[in-house]
């Protein structure tokens, strides 16, 4: 990749200066190399002049200038050159040509990567209590996870997808309650219903479903087993819908694991004798406490409480131990609402004092807020006022939904413009990405030409791809060969992956703009050839993309 040959140049370029004592001997720190705010600054820019001006006691100007003198392969770039101490490098055509070749030959696996090295990974995700249908904030944690998934694949992990069902706590047993008051309603009787239960349709619409198959069976039976009763029959049917939204989405799951199996396959139990054997737990107070103050929290924390029933901790610990020691995952993402932020110093503080010291990840999202006519729209899960995600996918499509929320880091607030996923113009980033996939998919129709035939390697190696100097199809190559970066980029920090849909929309504008100033279709044959080359990078790129997103590509429209 060539951010990574821009950074080993500039090392060489150090060790070559220090060698000819042009700069004096030290440690070469981490060189760091990233794309440029402005487009007039080059392709690539790197601040290590600036870096090392304190340490060597040398303007930031001079050493540039050294180190711009001994870099090796300056074929590679048309401009080096230095401004307020930065380095800024302008790669030559003849690079983009290169790549574009590459592309061609490559195609489908053209941004596939060896970064993971056929490690096991486990990205966890949705992970919503079943007390409800998925709302939309709860979209943006599925949309994470499985593109998360999808670029870790396509850099070389084995990844696997799990959805963590929190079917146990008090939460359970007060929608339990809910659904059981409503079915009683339905059959005619009187209920006084709690202030503190799920309110809205959802309720309603479960207890309808028991009614429906079940009748009045339960009608006679004692409270506390009806609520037992009722507690086993919620749970599948939450589940049951919330498989349907994610086909909906677009979005398979390897695993749905329940909480409640640590404790029916007495995993809870065999990771917890584990920890009193490690000595990292203590009874106080006729509960039991994680030594978590031992590595560097500010206190300790209950993992099974007076009671005797285990906390939300004790329930982690045992379900990611289990995860890395028995299921012998080399790295875990869990993706988790702002609302959990809390826990996470903890649980990674608890794996690592029992041997799995930085192989767990978790990425915090922010919440969701949606735009309708203007005007931010109120919900709350409790009182039942949400706008699920199936109503989403159902107004804007799975494209849309998916796009929109990807499009701000996991750690920013997002807002969610329904009006402006829903339309079909330019104005839409959606919409204008997938029209330039199916413009492209329009040319080569209208052309009758055959991609197998272009992609091969000798009709490659003969195209005149030095012919693409216009500007339009120099940017246009320019955006083409980032994607490895880009997924770079993500894998090495998962806050970062709204990086990828604003490449593919930055991949689209350079098309439109280059087929707006090119004429495909000219009599000059070698200047065709090359452009339909172009193209078919571009459809290639493009078509990598989606897929890494989960968005289709119509080649209609």
């Amino acid at each position: 990749m060539i951010q990574k040959t821009i950074q080993d140049s500039i090392k060489k370029a150090l060790i070559k200066a220090q060698k000819k004592k042009e700069l004096s001997l030290f440690k070469i720190p981490p060189v760091i190399v990233s794309r440029p705010t402005e487009k007039k600054f080059g392709d690539w820019t790197t601040n290590i002049a600036l870096t090392l001006s304190s340490q060597i006691k040398k303007p930031p100007s001079e050493i540039a200038s050294i180190i711009i003198e001994n870099i090796p392969s300056k074929n590679l770039f048309s401009e080096i050159n230095e401004k307020n101490g930065f380095i800024n490098f302008t790669l030559s055509p003849s690079y983009y040509q290169s790549v574009l070749a590459q592309i061609l030959k490559e195609s489908n696996k053209f941004g596939q990567l060896n970064l993971g090295q056929g490690k096991k990974v486990q990205v966890e995700f949705g992970s919503a209590n079943p007390t409800g249908p998925l709302h939309i904030a709860f979209g943006r944690n599925l949309f994470l996870g499985d593109t998360l998934a999808r670029i870790l694949e396509k850099a070389g992990f084995r990844v696997q997808r799990e959805y963590y069902v929190n079917d146990l706590g008090n939460q359970i047993e007060i929608f339990a309650r809910s659904v059981e008051l409503r079915y009683l309603e339905l059959l005619g009787q009187k209920i006084k219903f709690p202030q503190d239960g799920y309110q809205g349709d959802y309720p309603i619409l479960l207890a309808k479903k028991i009614k429906e198959k079940y009748r009045d069976k339960f009608l006679k039976q004692k409270p506390l087993e009806r609520l037992t009763r009722f507690k086993k029959l919620v749970i599948p049917l939450v589940i049951k819908d919330a498989q349907h939204v994610c086909r909906q989405a677009n979005i398979k799951f390897d695993r749905w694991f329940r909480e409640s199996e640590l404790y029916q396959r007495n995993i809870f139990t065999q990771v917890l004798k584990i920890l009193e054997r490690k000595k990292l737990v203590y009874k106080k107070d006729l509960a039991l406490w994680f030594k978590t103050s031992s590595f560097g929290e500010k206190k300790d924390d209950v993992v099974i409480r007076a009671d005797g029933t285990p906390t939300y901790f004790g329930s982690d610990i045992a379900y990611h131990y289990h995860k890395f020691e028995k299921r012998k995952f080399d790295r875990v993402v869990d993706v988790w609402g702002a609302d959990n932020s809390g826990n996470v110093a903890r649980l990674k503080k608890a794996m690592a004092a029992l041997g799995f010291k930085d192989k767990l990840e978790i990425v915090i999202y922010q919440y969701v807020k949606i735009l309708e006519k203007g005007e931010i729209v109120d919900v709350s899960k409790r009182k039942g006022i949400y706008i699920t995600l199936e109503e989403v996918i159902n107004k804007v499509g799975p494209d849309a939904a998916r796009f929109f929320l990807l499009l701000r880091s996991p750690n920013s607030h997002l807002v969610f413009d329904l009006d402006l996923a829903v339309s079909t113009s330019e104005k839409n980033p959606v919409y204008y990405i997938q029209y330039a996939y199916a413009r492209i998919c329009s040319i080569l129709k209208k052309l009758n030409y055959s991609q197998t035939k272009i992609i091969k390697k000798n009709r490659v190696s003969n195209l005149k791809l030095e012919l693409l100097t216009h500007p339009s199809e120099i940017e246009l190559m320019k955006n083409l060969v980032l994607l490895p970066e880009i997924i770079t980029e993500i894998v090495h920090d998962y806050y970062l992956i709204h990086k990828l849909p604003f490449y593919a929309y930055d991949l689209a504008n350079a098309f439109h703009h280059f087929y707006d100033s090119c004429r495909v279709i000219v009599s000059d044959t070698e200047i065709k050839n090359a452009r339909l080359a172009l193209i078919l990078a571009t459809k290639v790129v493009l078509k990598n993309t989606l897929d890494l997103l989960g968005i289709s590509a119509p080649c209609k429209m």
